[in-house]
């Protein structure tokens, strides 16, 4: 098991953040899903150095659905930021390398 904490700072200043736990191989994309769970939650912190990207959909949503929310965190500069330069819950988890972040 595997657990990771993602910590920043929103527009505003404020801290957000979380911990998240895991059972599979550090360095492996995760995903979280479970009936129980409000939110699915994916982990990739492979795809681009310095950043780990983190997506909410609801459990069972494809990675291919444009209904994810996604955020990246910058583990060099601390900053989370979405894509689409908000929270919407609109993205693509598959495209999340691709997407602008602001």
């Amino acid at each position: 098991m595997s657990q990771k904490s993602i910590w920043g700072q929103d527009e505003s200043g404020g801290k957000v953040g979380g911990h998240v736990t895991t059972t599979s191989q550090p360095g492996s994309k995760r995903t979280l899903d479970s009936d129980s769970l409000i939110s699915a939650i994916a982990w990739d912190d492979t795809t681009t150095a310095n950043v780990i990207y983190v997506g909410y959909s609801a459990p069972g949503t494809a990675e291919s659905a444009a209904a994810w929310r996604i955020m990246n965190v910058n583990t060099s500069t601390k900053r989370v930021s979405w894509a689409a330069s908000s929270a919407s819950i609109d993205n693509v988890w598959d495209d999340r390398a691709s997407l602008t972040y602001e």
